[in-house]
């Protein structure tokens, strides 16, 4: 399997590429190098060793490039353009997923209750769109998550009722066709809501462990100016309390975090409630990059190359944001200054890209944010280890593109996004084989 990552680094000093400050456990790859010489670009390829701080980034040489001390050392000058493909060993995935089933994902146990296993809400859902918070709703489920509500607007309640008896429907998200209101600040889309509305909402969060917001939510004025309000009163209840509430922004959710709301101030970070995951596709990824670049790293001039290096971005955020680019491979980057390197979810998938995938995989990432953040609750969790929260996310792209490869084998062309969601169970239980306890383990009755 191979991996491809592109990064950002400027050198202001010659710099080397040598084995010795190589990666052990990542095996040889090829290392490109393009430069731009007087407007004509030429290539460069040659074999290297990969080394961490350098997974994920790209720039544009203006220099030589030469050997310097043996066949795997190499001399780059300047300001610099790579690409690395790396070939991943068999062993390290199983050893990211084992990671997140030893301290993330929670055990099946017979002492376990009901919401023990993950309490998810999905916040989309609109006249136009009702598949993809059905198809992230069930996905939790289909993951492990022992509830999962819907938050939506009125009109979709109907038919997400329809789709399945599992999930719990509220459909109190307002939008401007069903709740009206004066716009107070037509520059800046600000509008004022009746506190009940917010407070009904908000007491529907308030045993929930992770929440998405974007399936299928659509870009409503009002809804979107709602879903801002709500969270940023949720986050203020959950600072009295302590407990965090993971979130995952996806899809329109995303509009969030492009138009700089003031739960991502970099000024007020401390309002985020918890863990936060974004998970852009390429497009919405260089999008959110060309808002947020100003003020980053100098060496990052354009979208496109902080496109490459998505750790400079989560770290507007700090630590505990995790950004994951989807793509041909998903680069998985964390705001944790701990975090050199990105994770890179190379997991062969499907080659028919039908719509709702995206939404499946926020499904799964929610259901397993939930696990970990109840792992931390209880005695399972309490092993000393801090917790990577990249894990969660590079389960959920593994298990998302795996369960994708086996549905594109048997159905080829006609797959759909509902014979990716019929194979979460078996891939699962593959990825997973110890995520409970044996027949023996159980209490006897009476």
């Amino acid at each position: 399997m191979r991996t491809v990552a592109v990064g950002t680094r400027t050198a202001t000093k010659p710099l080397y590429l040598g084995a010795d400050t190589g990666m052990g456990a990542v095996a040889a790859h090829t290392l490109k190098l393009q430069r731009n010489t007087s407007g004509s670009m030429a290539a460069f390829s040659f074999p290297c060793r990969c080394f961490a701080s350098w997974i994920g980034g790209t720039a544009h040489a203006n220099t030589g490039l030469r050997r310097k001390r043996g066949p795997k050392d190499w001399r780059l000058g300047g300001r610099v353009s790579i690409c690395m493909e790396t070939v991943l060993r068999p062993a390290q995935r199983a050893k990211l997923l084992e990671s997140f089933e030893r301290t993330g994902l929670v055990k099946l146990d017979p002492s376990l209750h009901k919401g023990q296993c993950g309490r998810v809400m999905i916040v989309g859902g609109s006249k136009e769109y009702t598949g993809a918070p059905y198809y992230a709703g069930i996905s939790a489920l289909r993951a492990g998550a022992d509830l999962v509500h819907v938050m939506c607007s009125s009109e979709a309640v109907g038919p997400l009722k329809g789709y399945s008896p599992e999930l719990m429907v509220h459909g109190i998200l307002p939008s401007t066709a069903t709740h009206p209101m004066r716009n107070e600040d037509p520059k800046h889309n600000s509008f004022s809501f009746a506190q009940e509305l917010l407070d009904d909402a908000a007491a529907l969060v308030q045993r929930i462990d992770a929440l998405v917001v974007g399936p299928g939510l659509g870009r409503d004025s009002v809804t979107i100016a709602f879903v801002e309000a709500l969270l940023v009163q949720v986050a203020r209840e959950r600072q009295k309390t302590g407990r965090d509430l993971s979130l995952v922004f996806d899809a329109d959710g995303l509009a969030l975090v492009k138009y700089k709301s003031k739960l991502f101030d970099a000024n007020s970070a401390g309002l985020l409630p918890g863990p936060v995951f974004l998970t852009p596709n390429v497009v919405e990824y260089g999008r959110l990059a060309d808002t947020w670049r100003e003020g980053l790293d100098p060496a990052c001039s354009s979208a496109g190359e902080l496109r490459a290096e998505p750790t400079h971005l989560a770290r507007v955020w700090g630590p505990r944001m995790i950004i994951v680019e989807k793509g041909p491979r998903d680069i998985i980057a964390s705001g944790d200054e701990r975090e050199q390197a990105p994770l890179v979810c190379n997991e062969p998938g499907s080659l028919r890209r039908c719509g709702g995938q995206g939404d499946v995989l926020a499904g799964v990432l929610t259901c397993f944010a939930a696990m970990q953040a109840k792992r931390g609750q209880t005695d399972q969790g309490r092993s000393g280890v801090a917790v990577d929260l990249r894990l969660a996310a590079f389960a959920a792209c593994t298990l998302v593109r795996a369960s994708a490869a086996a549905a594109f084998e048997k159905k080829r062309r006609s797959m759909l996004t509902t014979d990716v969601i019929e194979h979460l169970p078996e891939r699962l239980e593959i990825m997973f084989p110890t995520s409970y306890h044996e027949e023996t383990e159980r209490p006897q009755s009476g």
